[in-house]
């Protein structure tokens, strides 16, 4: 069996809901909007050829594999991602306008955190040598100072609390030099989710409280999608990728003609437990423009659509942003 080593960064089952109208399912309209060209072009791709990067999931050393007892490099792509053949039937639903039963609902959100999660944006942070060794030398610092209580019964067995910790930071400080090392770390958390340990079980219930507002729009102004889909909207209004730390408002593109939203100050006080209400509003074109500005913002390079009017509009409106900053 030809192991996968083409893997997707955003799923295809996603991108496939943005397929153009009319055209063989699995296109869609792109374009690079960050590059740093001058005249950059909106293409038609298939699904198969956007979004992925070689190995982003494959294993690349022996430990992770180790502690779980497993011995395929490339478990991650082949099992992790289960869901995937659940995202249009929920997406489809959501679009009749029914409501989500509680099941649905958590899946829903699951699936959302769990695409942001697999974003190249989220996988850099791990492979940030210098942040990343900054961290650690943070965090091997407190462990110290921890310690220092019990420094003198280290001493009276002849060991001393300094060069431990020096012999510590050396060898960990030589495994961050990895970069295969460093991104084992960031792949471990979807390792953990198969195990049903990975995601934050409180994030998900802190935002399965809120309202889940739906945002509609019309297919001739729909809204696009990106590779990096989902943003949130911070206190202090600036986008940021994901910050549930100062958030305002939470964004996912569920649709051309669909976006979730979920308000910090909107709590559901009708759910019980039992069912998801949704609430759609119909928007107009300001809000649309705007939402997908937001795309733009937030996306590494490239934004996605249905409709190459939306794309030729935001070419000429925001391109020459982007060449003013390179």
């Amino acid at each position: 069996m030809k192991e996968p080593v083409k893997q997707h960064i955003v799923p295809k089952a996603y991108l496939k809901i943005f397929s153009i109208v009319g055209k063989e399912e699995g296109f869609v309209f792109t374009l690079k909007i960050k590059s740093k060209y001058s005249k950059i072009q909106i293409k038609e791709n298939h699904i198969s050829s956007i979004c992925y990067i070689k190995d982003f999931y494959t294993i690349a050393t022996d430990a992770p594999l180790r502690k779980r007892s497993l011995n395929d490099r490339y478990i991650i792509e082949k099992q992790a991602f289960a869901y995937e053949g659940k995202i249009k039937e929920l997406i489809d639903k959501i679009g009749k306008e029914k409501r989500l039963n509680s099941l649905e609902a958590e899946l829903l959100i699951t699936i959302v955190l769990d695409i942001k999660k697999r974003n190249k944006l989220m996988a850099d942070f791990y492979n940030n040598e210098s942040a990343i060794k900054e961290s650690l030398l943070r965090h091997l610092q407190q462990a110290k100072m921890e310690f220092l209580f019990y420094k003198e019964k280290f001493q009276e067995k002849g060991m001393d609390l300094d060069v431990i910790f020096n012999n510590v930071e050396k060898i960990a400080l030589k495994q961050f030099q990895d970069e295969g090392y460093r991104l084992d770390i960031y792949r471990e958390s979807f390792l953990d989710n198969m195990e049903g340990k990975g995601f934050d079980k409180k994030l998900v219930k802190h935002l399965l409280s809120k309202k889940f507002f739906i945002f509609k729009t019309t297919p001739d102004y729909p809204f696009i999608t990106n590779d990096n889909p989902g943003w949130t909207l911070t206190k202090y209004e600036k986008h940021a990728n994901l910050s549930f730390g100062d958030w305002a408002i939470f964004f996912f593109p569920l649709s051309p003609e669909m976006l979730l939203v979920i308000i910090s100050d909107e709590n559901d006080y009708d759910a019980y437990g039992i069912i998801k209400n949704l609430h759609f509003v119909n928007v107009g074109k300001e809000i649309v423009d705007y939402e997908n500005l937001a795309s733009v913002l937030n996306c590494v390079e490239m934004v996605i659509s249905n409709n190459i009017d939306t794309l030729t509009n935001i070419k000429n409106k925001y391109h020459h942003n982007f060449l003013a900053e390179k």
